[in-house]
């Protein structure tokens, strides 16, 4: 389901290429289950500093943060979470 809601968002995704950060966060029971929350952003400099925020927060895990606009497609961006 959650992989199923990303590739719709990205699919509808506007005309200019963006940043994307995605947040899980535990809820606890049963264990192992999270909730996904996506975000855009303009910048990479908004994205990190969204991305670093959100990591610093309990139950709370940035999974992943994908540069769209230097590939300039809405497909197979480049993974820049390392960069956190």
């Amino acid at each position: 389901m959650n992989t199923m809601l990303t590739m719709i968002k990205i699919n509808n995704m506007k005309s200019e290429f963006n940043y994307w950060v995605e947040v899980r966060c535990n809820v606890g029971w049963p264990e192992g289950n999270y909730t996904e929350e996506h975000y855009e952003f303009d910048t990479k400099k908004k994205a990190l500093t969204f991305a670093r925020q959100m990591d610093n927060q309990a139950d709370t895990h940035v999974h992943n943060v994908y540069d769209y606009e230097t590939v300039q497609r809405t497909y197979d961006p480049i993974d820049i979470t390392h960069e956190i």
